[in-house]
Order: structure tokens, then sequence, then C-alpha cells
């Protein structure tokens, strides 16, 4: 009977470490799936895969987790027990993660450009031979027939998504979008990102609102690729960290009245959905360069 018990202790050690090196390979092809994009080692879709598979293997460590800490604690194991959390803690958190960006990506639109002047948005200038040679182009709405066919079939399964039919404007989107276009584009934005506005500084006069624009772009970490203090236009890139994915952000203040209005533009260059990533870019830029415009108004 001890010579039973103690082989089934044996096995359930093997088992729970078997879902410890399930759940350690796990978090290593989640983890490395980016970067090893990101330095060109792979392909995109490889990276994805990579991404896809390391969650999958996740998952089984998670179920092989589970039954050997049952396992563990029916034959009173605990160096097998708390191997088995272990398995189970890695392999939870490789597939939850890569499982709520899903979730997340499929709770917004699959647009990449964002604009808070849709019908006149800032352009690219500097920035224009760079976005010219990328997959996504230099044109609002544009991005060359291959990206416009995509974009409009996948825009059509997001609409009839719940997610997509849960905003009241989304027969509306569905008519303005039979066609890629910069009105389909404004029209997706206007109903799922209708808090993108146009930031106005009134009182603040052209030249300042500039300086406190260019601030804090500077304070966002944005690489900076030009900016002019006579046509008070910015341009910059951010890069993701994990995956190095670039965004272009193009800035333009202009004069209004006695004051200004600043308008902003973020865009990827590669990538038919953002995951809603360049319109939190805006509306972060945008909260904290009204704050120092309050600053500077205030004094």
């Amino acid at each position: 009977m001890a010579r039973s018990t103690s082989s089934l202790r044996r096995l359930v050690l093997l088992w729970t470490l078997l879902a410890l090196t399930a759940g350690l390979v796990a978090v290593v092809m989640v983890a490395v799936a980016g970067p090893l994009y990101k330095h060109e080692a792979i392909h995109l879709g490889t990276a994805f895969g990579l991404l896809r598979h390391g969650a999958w293997v996740g998952f089984a460590a998670v179920a092989a987790g589970v039954l050997g800490v049952i396992g563990a604690l029916l034959v009173r194991h605990m160096s097998a027990t708390l191997i088995g959390v272990l398995a189970l803690a890695l392999g939870f958190g490789s597939f939850a993660w890569p499982w709520m960006m899903l979730r997340h990506a499929e709770s917004v639109p699959p647009i990449h450009d964002i604009s808070t002047n849709t019908a006149h948005p800032p352009r690219f200038l500097a920035l224009a031979q760079a976005r010219a040679k990328a997959p996504n182009g230099l044109d609002y709405g544009g991005g060359g027939p291959h990206i416009a066919k995509a974009e409009v079939a996948s825009l059509a399964k997001f609409l009839e998504s719940p997610a997509g039919r849960k905003n009241p404007q989304h027969e509306a989107v569905a008519k303005a979008c039979t066609s890629w276009s910069p009105t389909c584009l404004a029209a997706v934005q206007e109903a799922y990102y209708p808090g993108i506005r146009p930031l106005p500084a009134p009182g603040i006069e052209p030249a300042r609102a500039y300086e406190a624009a260019l601030g804090t772009a500077r304070a966002m970490g944005w690489k900076i690729a030009a900016s002019d203090a006579d046509t008070r236009h910015i341009e910059a890139s951010a890069t993701t960290a994990w995956f190095g994915f670039t965004d272009d952000i193009a800035i333009n203040v202009v004069p209004v009245g006695n004051g200004s209005v600043v308008n902003v533009r973020s865009e990827s260059r590669l990538g038919l959905s953002d995951i809603g990533k360049n319109a939190a870019r805006v509306r972060d830029y945008l909260n904290r360069l009204a704050h120092r415009l309050n600053q500077i108004h205030a004094r």
C-alpha cells in the first residue's frame, strides 16, 4: 500500500512538473512574440501565430495545473501542490493577456487613423515619404485598393458584431461605408469616438499655444520629426514598446478669434485596426495639453 502511494505521489509530481514546463513555454512564447518582430527576426504573421499558440499552450498549462493541484492535495504532496499552483498561474497569465487583447480589439472599430478635424485633418509633410512607403499610405482614409477592400470587409464584420450593433449609429455608419473613403472613416470616428474634437484655447495667442503643443508632444515621449513655429505645425512618431509599431502624429495650431484651436491626427503605419490606440493617444495628448493651456491662461 505504501509503495502504491509513493508511486502515485511521484506520478502527481511528474504531472505538475509537466504542467509547469507548459506554463514556462507559454510565457516565453507570448513574451518573445513582440520583441522578435520588433527586431525583425520574424514576420508579423509569425509573431501573431506565436502569440496565439502561446496562449493555447497557456490554456493547456492551466488545465494541467488544476488537475495537478487536485491530485497533489489528494495525496498530500505539498511540493507538487506548489508546483501545480505556479503552473496554473503562469498558464493563466500567458492565456489571459492575449485573450484580453483580442476581446478589446473586438470591442473597437477596425480603423487606424484618428483626427480631431475629419473634414481637414492635419497633413503629414515631413513624414510624407515614410508614410507613402508604409502599407497604410499617406492620405486620410487612403491606403490603396487592397487596404480599402480589406477595411470595408473588416468594418462590415464589426458593424454586425454585438460591439458594433450596440452603437445607435451603426446603421448610418454601414450606409456611409459601402466603400472605403474619408467620409466612411469620419462616420466611424463620429459614431464610436464622439468625444474627439478640436481643442479650443480662447485668449491664448497661437504662438503660445504652439509652444504648449510642442512641449506636450515632447513630454509624451514622441520623436519629433518637424516643428515649424511659423506655420505652427508639428509632426512626430510614437513607437509601441512591445511590438515596436510606429504611429505618426500631426498637430496644427490655428488662430481663431482672440485665441487658438489645436487639431491633432494620429495614424498607424501598419494594420487595419489600431485596437483603439490612436484614439487613446489623441485623448491623452489633448487632456495634457488642456491642462498646460489652462495653466497659461491662469497666469
